[in-house]
């Protein structure tokens, strides 16, 4: 039981994450252009700047820094790109392992009610012979009931008689 009810709890986690995995690829899907555009990558038609025009030394290292961030720029699109082809297939593999643990748990929760419905079979078998045994299965609970306060009566009486 407490393993049905571990499965379960994980079920509902996985759930909730194959929701945000579901709209992760409903905004990538929704998404007609996949390609991470910058201001740059769309105005090619810039001329590189000679640093020898600029005279301080500080604004040298400040070109040369932003020029190495427009390396890093190419870097990180192509990270970006490589990661976006594997997603979908990481996604559908992913929602397959739902369906799976879905199905997994649905034959648990069949196989529990078959469990529980025969050992209810057994139990109410096993007092019936034990009735059967005793020569009380026609015998009632008010009967029995019955036959406790007579004899519990005449113990009183005849404690009572004897004192």
């Amino acid at each position: 039981m407490a393993s049905s009810t571990s499965l379960t709890l994980q079920n509902y986690r996985l759930q909730g994450e194959k929701a945000a995995w579901d709209s992760v690829l409903s905004a990538l899907s929704s998404s007609t252009d996949t390609s991470f555009d910058t201001p740059q990558s769309k105005n090619t038609d810039r001329t590189p700047i000679d640093e020898t025009l600029l005279g301080d030394p500080e604004q040298q290292a400040i070109l040369s820094n932003l020029q190495s961030h427009s390396d890093l720029t190419s870097t990180t699109q192509q990270r970006l790109q490589n990661a976006l082809e594997g997603l979908e297939f990481k996604i559908d593999t992913f929602a397959d392992g739902m369906h799976t643990i879905d199905i997994f748990q649905e034959s648990l929760a069949e196989l529990a009610d078959k469990v529980l419905e025969e050992a209810a079979f057994a139990l109410e078998k096993r007092d019936q012979e034990a009735l059967e045994r005793a020569g009380m299965q026609k015998v009632g609970i008010g009967d029995v009931l019955r036959s406790f306060g007579r004899a519990a009566s005449a113990s009183a009486n005849a404690n009572g008689n004897g004192s």
